[in-house]
């Protein structure tokens, strides 16, 4: 139906000149058996040495999709962010270097994030095992719907970077379970690979 959220970033981080990887994300028709439209990630790729491409869509569909039936991404997946494992966190044997952290819709309509992995230059995705109840995680959510937190609803559209004293920090938005309130959250954890991401408390002083 369209394509959205367009994200970019050089498949080899000391190669910018290099290929680049773009990611986005579009509304799948219905299945043929019925059922409600899913969100899928599709990929895109371009030789000009910079991000403003133009760039070639990957074939075969979808680089990464839902999940099935009962998992945290069963109607599929939409905003994101890639960015290059860093090397104390890189598996050399699996070839890990770029890693997705992803926005999962549920069965039950909540938002949560997942994480992915891909060793050939985004054109394959793997859900990353054992992070939660299912590939992928989720390895962060809201606060519980019956709590008054103000991120009690939805979690998503995620930011992850690298913190100079060693771990990461993660940029969420997220809303109430009645979607009164959007706001932006910060949690963090030592690795990234992780889901047990910590909520960076607010300063009394707003610094």
């Amino acid at each position: 139906n369209f394509v959205s959220w367009p994200r970019a970033l050089p498949v080899d981080p000391s190669q910018p000149e290099g290929e680049w990887l773009m990611t986005y994300h579009a509304l799948m028709p219905p299945p043929a058996g019925g059922g409600p439209p899913q969100w899928a990630v599709g990929g895109a790729v371009s030789n000009a040495g910079h991000a403003l491409g133009p760039y070639t869509k990957l074939e075969g569909g979808p680089v990464l999709s839902g999940g099935p039936p009962g998992s945290f991404d069963e109607r599929g997946i939409g905003t994101r962010h890639v960015i290059h494992a860093l090397a104390e966190e890189r598996d050399d044997e699996a070839g890990v270097g770029l890693v997705m952290v992803y926005e999962g819709v549920g069965g039950d309509g909540r938002h949560r994030l997942g994480l992915a992995t891909s060793s050939d230059g985004g054109r394959v995705w793997r859900k990353v095992e054992g992070l939660g109840p299912d590939a992928g995680g989720p390895i962060f959510e809201g606060a519980p719907p019956e709590s008054d937190a103000w991120d009690n609803g939805n979690v998503g559209t995620p930011w992850v970077v690298a913190l100079p004293s060693g771990g990461w920090r993660l940029y969420y938005v997220g809303t109430s379970d009645k979607g009164r309130t959007v706001a932006i959250g910060a949690a963090e954890s030592k690795t990234l690979f992780s889901s047990e991401w910590e909520r960076v408390p607010v300063s009394k002083s707003g610094a």
